[in-house]
């Protein structure tokens, strides 16, 4: 396990503008995870680990002065209202047997 504050704090040393993403696919769950107090502009896991989720269930955080830049690859049927609207689903489920 890297030591995430001191890596995010390198990372801020070195280049004080770089968007700084922490990949913690695995993290959610096993490590105490603290997103508000964290330094880096995003933080991603996933949930199909510890939290027995679908797979392709996730987390992705972005704080709030990055989140009108940050858009999904595939659009949701809410993209545009907010920033959670826009990547709340994004099509890879068939809810038509649920019609």
């Amino acid at each position: 396990v890297l030591p995430l504050e001191e890596a995010i704090a390198l990372c801020r040393e070195r280049s004080p503008d770089a968007f700084v993403v922490v990949d913690a696919a695995h993290a959610l769950g096993s490590l105490p995870v603290t997103l508000r107090s964290l330094k880096a502009d995003a933080f991603l896991t996933n949930c199909h680990k510890w939290f027995c989720g679908p797979k392709g269930s996730a987390v992705l955080y972005v704080r709030p002065e990055h989140q009108a830049w940050i858009e999904p690859l595939v659009i949701s049927h809410g993209y545009g209202a907010d920033f959670v609207s826009g990547f709340y689903w994004t099509g890879l489920g068939d809810f038509s047997s649920w019609l």
